[in-house]
C-alpha cells in the first residue's frame, strides 16, 4: 500500500470518529462563537474558509485535516473557558493523533510528565 493511500485512510478514520457525538461539543463551541464573534472571525481563527466553518458546524463530515484543526481550536476554547483538565486532554489527543495507536498514551504520558516537571519549575 502505498503512502498516500495510507494517509487518505487515515483521514476518512478521522472523519468518521468526528462524526460521532464526541464531537457535537466542538461544533456547538464553534456555533457559540461564531454567535459571539462572527462566521469570519472565527473561520480565520480556526483556519479555514468561513463556508467551510457554516458547513461543519451545520453537520457536514468534515476530512481529518479538518478534525484536527478543530480540535486544537476547542483545546483553547475549554482553556479560555477555564475547562483546564478538559484542555489538556483534547490537547494531548491532537498532539497524538497522528502517532500509531499502540504508542498513543504512551507519548501522552510522557508528554503529562514534561509539561508537569515544567510547571513546578
Amino acid at each position: 500500500m502505498a503512502q498516500g493511500e495510507r494517509s487518505v485512510r487515515q483521514e476518512r478514520e478521522e472523519a468518521d470518529a468526528a462524526t460521532l457525538s464526541e464531537f457535537k461539543p466542538v461544533r456547538e463551541a464553534l456555533s457559540r462563537s461564531v454567535d459571539t464573534h462572527g462566521l469570519r472571525f472565527t473561520a480565520r481563527e480556526l483556519g479555514m474558509s468561513p463556508t467551510g466553518l457554516r458547513g461543519l458546524i451545520d453537520g457536514t463530515a468534515p476530512y481529518g485535516k479538518t478534525v484536527r484543526k478543530a480540535r486544537g481550536w476547542f483545546a483553547g476554547f475549554l482553556q479560555r473557558e477555564g475547562q483546564l483538565d478538559e484542555a489538556e486532554a483534547l490537547a494531548l489527543q491532537v498532539l497524538t493523533s497522528a502517532l500509531p495507536a499502540e504508542r498513543r498514551e504512551e507519548v501522552a504520558k510522557e508528554i503529562r510528565d514534561i509539561v508537569n516537571r515544567a510547571r513546578r519549575g
